[in-house]
């Protein structure tokens, strides 16, 4: 099944505020989005959409559960939080998140796994 990201986007006082989540019942696993680590129980500024070796090698975040920034400076999260000034081309921002999921959909769903029928004589 395909997954699908859900995107809302709000004005903020001063600026637009983007939240972006991917629905469980997709292939993609939920925590897609990078966030830098603070080591603390807070994720720190967001940083992007995870590539697949990111997906194999970034720790998930779990809120108030802090981790060792020590070889884990970035983490996964369930959710984009992006913010956005408010003269900024906010469609590019979605278009370039989106293509970003879709890339690394791509990437996932190549990986996943294959049956092969081989003869052995």
């Amino acid at each position: 099944m395909s997954s699908t990201l859900t995107v809302t986007t709000s004005f903020v006082t001063d600026h637009w505020e983007i939240v972006a989540a991917i629905s469980p019942q997709g292939t993609l696993p939920l925590e897609i989005f990078v966030y830098e680590n603070t080591g603390t129980g807070d994720l720190g500024p967001f940083f992007g959409t995870c590539s697949l070796k990111e997906l194999q090698r970034l720790r998930i975040f779990t809120p108030g559960t802090p981790i060792k920034v020590f070889a884990n400076k970035f983490v996964r999260y369930g959710q984009a939080k992006i913010n956005v000034n408010s003269e900024a081309d906010i469609a590019g921002v979605i278009a370039a998140l989106v293509e970003n999921v879709k890339d690394l959909s791509s990437a996932y769903q190549a990986q996943s796994s294959t049956i092969q029928t081989i003869q052995i004589p």
